[in-house]
Protein backbone atom coordinates (compact mmCIF):
# COMPACT_ATOMS: atom_id res chain seq x y z
CA UNK A 1 0.00 0.00 0.00
CA UNK A 2 1.41 3.54 -1.16
CA UNK A 3 1.85 5.81 1.55
CA UNK A 4 -0.64 8.88 1.16
CA UNK A 5 0.79 12.49 1.90
CA UNK A 6 -3.40 13.76 2.29
CA UNK A 7 -4.21 14.85 5.65
CA UNK A 8 -6.99 13.35 7.40
CA UNK A 9 -8.44 9.92 8.20
CA UNK A 10 -7.66 6.74 5.83
CA UNK A 11 -10.38 4.59 5.83
CA UNK A 12 -10.54 0.41 3.86
CA UNK A 13 -14.45 -0.05 3.05
CA UNK A 14 -15.35 -3.35 1.72
CA UNK A 15 -19.41 -3.92 0.88
CA UNK A 16 -19.86 -7.78 0.55
CA UNK A 17 -23.12 -9.20 -1.41
CA UNK A 18 -24.89 -12.15 0.66
CA UNK A 19 -26.74 -14.42 0.23
CA UNK A 20 -29.92 -13.91 2.33
CA UNK A 21 -30.90 -17.66 3.37
CA UNK A 22 -26.95 -18.65 4.80
CA UNK A 23 -25.19 -14.74 4.56
CA UNK A 24 -22.27 -16.56 2.21
CA UNK A 25 -20.65 -13.84 0.57
CA UNK A 26 -21.54 -14.08 -3.29
CA UNK A 27 -19.70 -10.78 -4.40
CA UNK A 28 -16.83 -8.53 -2.54
CA UNK A 29 -15.56 -4.92 -3.12
CA UNK A 30 -13.19 -3.15 -1.40
CA UNK A 31 -11.64 0.26 -1.43
CA UNK A 32 -9.47 2.42 0.33
CA UNK A 33 -10.35 6.27 0.63
CA UNK A 34 -9.23 9.68 2.64
CA UNK A 35 -11.08 11.53 4.49
CA UNK A 36 -10.75 15.01 6.06
CA UNK A 37 -13.50 14.12 8.81
CA UNK A 38 -13.25 11.38 11.27
CA UNK A 39 -16.23 8.97 9.82
CA UNK A 40 -16.20 6.83 13.09
CA UNK A 41 -16.92 9.55 15.26
CA UNK A 42 -19.67 11.05 12.82
CA UNK A 43 -21.47 7.51 13.08
CA UNK A 44 -20.91 7.73 16.73
CA UNK A 45 -22.89 10.71 17.11
CA UNK A 46 -25.33 9.39 14.38
CA UNK A 47 -26.14 6.40 16.87
CA UNK A 48 -26.19 7.98 19.88
CA UNK A 49 -28.15 11.11 19.02
CA UNK A 50 -30.31 9.93 16.37
CA UNK A 51 -32.74 7.47 17.67
CA UNK A 52 -32.48 5.09 15.05
CA UNK A 53 -31.66 1.28 15.26
CA UNK A 54 -27.66 0.86 14.77
CA UNK A 55 -27.17 -0.72 11.16
CA UNK A 56 -30.06 2.83 10.27
CA UNK A 57 -27.45 4.60 11.76
CA UNK A 58 -24.79 3.38 9.87
CA UNK A 59 -25.78 3.91 6.75
CA UNK A 60 -26.89 7.57 7.52
CA UNK A 61 -23.58 8.34 8.89
CA UNK A 62 -21.83 7.09 6.28
CA UNK A 63 -24.47 8.82 3.68
CA UNK A 64 -23.68 11.92 5.64
CA UNK A 65 -19.96 11.69 4.65
CA UNK A 66 -20.89 10.47 1.04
Amino acid sequence: METSKIKGHQYRITVEEVNSTNQEVLNQLTFELNDREDMLHIVENVKNHSGLEDDDAVRAGVAIRR
